[in-house]
């Protein structure tokens, strides 16, 4: 998800960060599914907005929090 979060030139629907989560997690052994999969997906979410890595812009959709970190991010793992 910071991924593509870093290569976006703006803030990303909630949707598309729940498609990338989606495939990551599909590649597990015992992957999960439905309500589980929302509520770890909405957990994540709310462990990088508390850990300052991105923020909510507007209704449901999200940027990296720093420019800075942004940056960092594409160039050394994006």
């Amino acid at each position: 998800m910071l991924d593509l979060l870093s290569r976006s030139n703006t803030p990303l629907p909630q949707g598309a960060l729940l498609t990338a989560y989606t495939k990551i997690e599909g590649t597990k052994a015992k992957p999960r599914t439905g309500q589980e999969l929302k509520q770890a997906f909405h957990d994540l979410l709310l462990l990088l907005q508390n850990d300052f890595y991105i923020e909510q812009t507007d209704t449901r959709r999200y940027e990296f929090a720093s420019r800075i970190l942004k940056l960092w991010w594409r160039k050394y793992y994006g």
